[in-house]
């Protein structure tokens, strides 16, 4: 990857700069002594940027792991050069493989965090639009339906009519959530299993808590996490059936996020994973 843009911008030798992280809405880069630099890639991660960082040191307070501690913002630059940086966590991001060797440690500890996060004190400037899953259902007919065959549409509706007409799943107490909590934003230690630290609150919000059990179990980060959760508490029963529709609706998600956003590559990645799940269902 070329990272020449961001060291002019940084003013630092590019030969110092390496990648901690990256997805859909940011970049993550580290300059090697320590400090990560966040920039967003539209602007609507901007907006869940600023928003975040208004909001962390609350969140810290309530937390027993570390969260980032941001000391620097040009978040007023345009998109490509706004960034802020903060002290790396130590550790490593949660992986299947680390969550095998330290099974049952870290299931009691990724049960002990969300409770903490889901028991903190609402702000209000912490964004109140709960994911609403009848106008996701229109913005796919409008937006995803031309792009999809038949089969996929028919699946969707049926899914989707079964869930909005479920009263038992459509009711549900909020609280604070940290809205996209999957296994890469979850920090560490590999020797130990000790977890250190959670990052990338952009999306903190109050909404379903199933959402935040979504992330952390779904393929693509730890579900056999799901099985341990639900020994230490059987009664979790029912934010996990509501958690199954929700992660039904990622790769749909993706590909409405590469439709707002023009990324071309969310948008395929989104379809594609749907595809592949209604051909295998």
């Amino acid at each position: 990857m070329d990272l020449s843009a961001y060291a002019n911008i940084l003013r630092i030798r590019e030969g110092s700069l390496s990648v901690v992280g990256e997805g859909a809405n940011g970049i993550v880069l580290t300059d090697g002594c320590g400090v990560a630099i966040k920039f967003p890639k539209h602007k609507l991660a901007l907006q869940w940027l600023k928003q975040e960082i208004e909001m962390i040191s609350h969140i810290s307070k309530a937390l027993s792991v570390c969260v980032p501690d941001y000391f620097a913002t040009y978040l007023d630059q345009p998109i490509g050069e706004a960034y802020c940086a903060y002290s790396l966590i130590p550790g490593v991001k949660l992986s299947k493989e680390i969550y095998s060797l330290h099974r049952h440690k870290i299931a009691k500890q990724l049960l002990s965090l969300l409770d903490e996060i889901h028991t903190i004190e609402p702000l209000e400037t912490m964004s109140n639009k709960k994911v609403d899953f009848e106008s996701m259902y229109l913005e796919i007919q409008k937006l995803l339906f031309p792009l999809v065959e038949d089969k996929v549409k028919q699946n969707i509706e049926s899914r989707f009519t079964a869930y909005l007409q479920d009263a038992s799943l459509t009711s549900q107490n909020n609280c604070v959530i940290h809205g996209d909590l999957g296994s890469a934003n979850i920090i560490c230690n590999p020797e130990t299993g000790d977890i250190t630290g959670i990052i990338d609150w952009a999306e903190v919000s109050v909404d379903d808590p199933a959402i935040d059990y979504s992330a952390l179990t779904c393929a693509a980060g730890i579900p056999q996490c799901k099985e341990d959760l639900l020994m230490l508490r059987p009664s979790l029963s029912t934010i996990f059936k509501r958690s199954n529709f929700i992660q039904y609706t990622f790769p749909l998600q993706e590909a409405l996020h590469g439709i707002k956003t023009n990324d071309e590559e969310a948008l395929h990645s989104g379809l594609s994973v749907m595809n592949d799940l209604i051909t295998n269902d």
